[in-house]
């Protein structure tokens, strides 16, 4: 059986699972909503502390999160 520990979810998943627009996620983090977008669409990966931020901010585990641009995140 697999275990479920071992996925990660994207930037993108972890926002809309929080219930966030990139519009509030941005305004917590005092980042643009393009920083927001560039984050998901992978084009930018966000600092470890802006990373930290957006998982506390969505409630969800730093290990958790995917954060690289290319990722097979789900």
């Amino acid at each position: 059986m697999e275990h479920t520990d071992d996925f990660k979810i994207s930037i993108a998943a972890a926002r809309v699972n929080a219930k966030k627009t990139q519009a509030e996620v941005a305004k917590a983090l005092k980042v643009s909503k393009q920083t927001i977008v560039s984050w998901e669409n992978g084009k930018t990966s966000p600092t470890v502390d802006k990373a930290e931020e957006f998982c506390r901010f969505c409630n969800i585990p730093y290990n958790r999160v995917s954060f690289l641009r290319s990722s097979n995140a789900i």
